[in-house]
């Protein structure tokens, strides 16, 4: 490994630590937005707006996902559904993009 790679490597890994971090924070957001959301519903009260819950989704795809799914919240919805689905294949190329980053220096 060449001086380069190893001081580039340190610096880049704690940062992609903190990239996860956050990145769970965010999800972990998105699905409790979901799960107030819901428990607003079954109880008749004022709801967090669909846009709102898009831009959660578009940040926090894999929270929104396992609320929609886990929750059973938002099923009907197609627009929410596409919009998931987009929001996660997107993360995914992300994430497989970073990875592809870190594991290059490394």
């Amino acid at each position: 490994m060449s001086r380069l790679s190893l001081a580039l490597s340190e610096p880049l890994v704690a940062a992609a630590f903190g990239g996860l971090c956050i990145y769970a924070l965010v999800n972990t957001g998105a699905f409790v937005a979901f799960a107030i959301d819901k428990r607003r519903a079954t109880r008749t009260q004022r709801r967090i707006s669909e846009r709102s819950l898009h831009v959660l989704t578009i940040f926090g795809a894999l929270g929104a996902l396992g609320a929609i799914f886990g929750l059973r919240h938002k099923t009907r919805k197609a627009r929410f559904l596409a919009v998931t689905v987009v929001a996660v294949i997107a993360h995914g190329a992300l994430l497989v993009g970073a990875w592809c980053v870190v594991a290059h220096f490394m």
